[in-house]
């Protein structure tokens, strides 16, 4: 497996200009992501992790095109996603995006096959055995083409993210970005839908960003887990660091309390306090109200960096 990156996120930040506030004074400002460095190798699949609100898909809409960064560039094996007037150059059909809800990502009106032709037709610009080649696709995310007529809303939810998949795959893309495209299925349906993108993976050698607010989805998907608070990364390693070792009691307070969809299986714990509010968040490290370990003098007034500690992950905390 080849070792260079496919994706790279230099010093990336995005803030959001709210409206309201003051009449006079500045308008107050959301800082969704702040200086995130984060590169993916061709072939891997990453897993990035944290509750409501830290930053996670901003992140991965950043990384897709969808969103441009405020500060700080993003690299498509070495060469910069957006042009000198901050225009996604071409190409960006090499990384697709499945998004949370399969039933508002397709277009109600048109049928599965209307929706995976046409990408299969702007991806390969013929449209010659193009039944042929979406029912092998049909097939590949473990539809039967006798769906191809059917209308989203007569699919079910995990059909319909089959679907979704299905199409992201027609523009053959090098790197898949998953955004929580397990939140609105059943349980037995995650499992499901785990084990189809685990196999598309394999089979295919795709790169995989995918994005959970639990670390359970991501075991047994994942090469490498980035956790994210408030918008930064507070941990990050491989699989079997952040598991069997974690660095950060965020990442602890995750674990605890982590549903495995494959087993069904709840770990006793509970979540402790709220998440910060974004747009004003703790001064020092932004975890410490919430944290077992907080020291005040020195959590309340400094921001721990991420740095390597022991075991080889990195972590941002005092006393990782």
């Amino acid at each position: 497996m080849s070792e260079a990156n496919l994706l790279e996120i230099q010093q990336v930040s995005k803030r959001y200009v709210l409206s309201g506030g003051r009449p006079f004074g500045k308008p107050p400002t959301l800082q969704a992501v702040s200086d995130i460095d984060l590169a993916i190798r061709v072939g891997h699949s990453v897993g990035l992790v944290g509750e409501s609100g830290c930053g996670k898909s901003t992140l991965a809409k950043i990384a897709a095109g969808f969103v441009p960064p405020s500060m700080g560039t993003v690299l498509i094996r070495g060469t910069p996603q957006r042009d000198a007037r901050g225009h996604v150059r071409r190409g960006r059909r090499k990384i697709q995006m499945v998004f949370q809800d399969p039933l508002a990502a397709l277009d109600a009106r048109l049928s599965v096959s209307a929706q995976i032709d046409e990408a299969l037709v702007l991806a390969s610009g013929s449209r010659g055995d193009v039944a042929e080649r979406r029912n092998a696709l049909l097939g590949q995310v473990g539809l039967n083409p006798e769906l191809a007529t059917r209308l989203p809303h007569e699919l079910s939810g995990g059909q319909r993210q089959r679907v979704v998949i299905g199409r992201a795959l027609a523009a053959d893309p090098e790197l898949l970005v998953c955004d929580e495209p397990l939140a609105a299925l059943d349980v037995s349906v995650q499992a499901q839908i785990l084990a189809l993108l685990n196999q598309l993976q394999q089979s295919m050698g795709l790169t995989l960003l995918f994005i959970s607010h639990q670390l359970s989805t991501v075991r047994y998907l994942c090469d490498e887990v980035v956790v994210m608070y408030a918008g930064r990364i507070v941990e990050r390693g491989t699989t079997a660091q952040v598991y069997q070792a974690p660095r950060h009691p965020y990442t602890e307070m995750l674990l605890s309390t982590a549903l495995d969809p494959r087993q069904k299986h709840v770990r006793t714990g509970s979540v402790v306090g709220e998440a910060p509010n974004p747009i004003a968040l703790p001064s020092g490290c932004p975890f410490h109200p919430r944290c077992p370990r907080a020291q005040l003098d020195l959590c309340a007034r400094v921001r721990p960096e991420l740095q390597v500690v022991e075991g080889g992950q990195l972590a941002a905390c005092h006393f990782a």
